[in-house]
C-alpha cells in the first residue's frame, strides 16, 4: 500500500481524479482551479501540493513554496481512516470541530456553504481513499 502523499501515492491520485470525466467536467464548467495543499497538523508546512486548472489535475508534487489558495492538514489519525474510508461531510465537519482536519489557508465555513466547493472538497477524500483500494 501506498504511503500517504508519498511518489506512488500522487501518481495514483491524479490519475484517479483526472480519470472521472463526471466530476472534471463539473469543475472545468464552472472554471475551477485552485492549489490546493495537504499535510499534517504540527508540520510548517504542507506535504503535498494538487495544481487544478479547469478542473483538472495539472500538476501534483511535494510541495516547494508554490502559491496556495488552501492549505489543508490532518492529524495521522485522520488519513489513517481517510485511507480506510471516504469520509462524507459530516465526518468531515466533526473531524474540523475536533481539530483532527485544519485549514491553514482558506475558510472551511466558506466551503462547506458553497455547493460547488464542497462537492469538490468531499470528492478529494473519495479519490485518497480509493487511491487504496
Amino acid at each position: 500500500m501506498a504511503e500517504i502523499f508519498s511518489e506512488e501515492w500522487m501518481a495514483k491520485y491524479k490519475s484517479l481524479w483526472n480519470d472521472d470525466k463526471e466530476h472534471t467536467q463539473q469543475l472545468s464548467d464552472s472554471e475551477f482551479s485552485s492549489n490546493v495543499g495537504f499535510g499534517m497538523v504540527g508540520d510548517d508546512t504542507p506535504r503535498i501540493v494538487i495544481e487544478i486548472h479547469n478542473g483538472l489535475i495539472t500538476n501534483l508534487s511535494e510541495y516547494t513554496d508554490q502559491h496556495l489558495n488552501w492549505d489543508v492538514r490532518g492529524k495521522p489519525d485522520f488519513w489513517q481512516a481517510v485511507s480506510k474510508k471516504s469520509p462524507n461531510i459530516m465526518k468531515l465537519g466533526l473531524a474540523y470541530t475536533s481539530r483532527d482536519l485544519k485549514f491553514m489557508k482558506g475558510d472551511y465555513v466558506k466551503m462547506i456553504k458553497e455547493p460547488r466547493l464542497s462537492n469538490a472538497f468531499i470528492k478529494c477524500f473519495y479519490f485518497m481513499s480509493a487511491v487504496y483500494k
